[in-house]
């Protein structure tokens, strides 16, 4: 026992007292930190919870945006395979005649999709899964700025449409990778941003641009450009995707 203690019990009685009031004070402020994590992880918990009914409300819709898309595709490739057939036809003479055709029948991205796409990147947390939106939003604005801004009159027009072509066609595969998700029928990654190799990328545009032109009256007119084309793509390892702009 502490000599001073003996010599003032009145001391022993305060010094015990300011170790209680220590010994509740951490006490209490252990209290206060537990219940404060506890509303922090609450709270957390209501916010996934709501923003998970979030996503699942717009991947309801989504599959309705997809086919937007896929339809806005469809009609793009019909007006170009339309273009192509016309000068397979009747080569196009540039310059010749000035009531020429000058451009294709415009065409812009459907109202709903935009709306759809952004609140779907907003309820997603994968990255990849939101560089896969991020990709498909951006070709879509491409191949509308390229499509409407196509002079038919210039040198250099017929590559030109075969390259809108295979714009189309990446467009409908980033499209069509998202269609099962949507749907609830496959809860896996639907992103196409997930160590996929370049070449096989441009074998699967590939395969969607042939099949773009399948239905027309003679499709065989069409694969050999678009096959070469894709081809120098992967020769020259050009990237299927957006590229950093300079």
């Amino acid at each position: 026992m502490p000599a001073h203690w003996t010599l003032d019990p009145s001391q022993c009685w305060y010094d015990w007292q300011t170790l209680i009031g220590g010994v509740l004070a951490v006490g209490a402020a252990a209290v206060s930190v537990y219940f404060l994590r506890k509303q922090i992880s609450q709270t957390e918990l209501l916010h996934q919870a709501e923003l998970a009914r979030q996503h699942n409300a717009v991947r309801t819709v989504t599959p309705i945006a997809l086919s937007s898309i896929s339809d806005f595709c469809h009609v793009i490739s019909d007006e170009i395979c339309d273009e192509i057939e016309r000068r397979a036809n009747a080569p196009l003479i540039l310059d010749a005649d000035e009531n020429e055709k000058k451009r294709l029948s415009p065409q812009h991205i459907p109202n709903n999709v935009l709306p759809t796409m952004q609140g779907l990147v907003e309820t997603l947390s994968e990255k990849s899964k939101i560089k896969h939106v991020a990709e498909l939003v951006g070709s879509l604005q491409i191949l509308q700025s390229r499509y409407n801004d196509l002079d038919l009159r210039q040198a250099g027009s017929d590559i030109n449409l075969y390259g809108l072509l295979i714009d189309c066609a990446k467009v409908k595969l980033l499209t069509d990778s998202i269609f099962n998700y949507s749907r609830f029928v496959d809860e896996g990654n639907f992103s196409l941003f997930n160590g996929q190799d370049s070449e096989k990328v441009w074998d699967d545009i590939h395969r969607k641009s042939q099949s773009l032109v399948f239905s027309r009256s003679v499709p065989d007119l069409f694969f050999p450009t678009l096959a070469k084309k894709i081809e120098s793509y992967k020769t020259h390892k050009i990237s299927p995707w957006m590229e950093k702009f300079e």
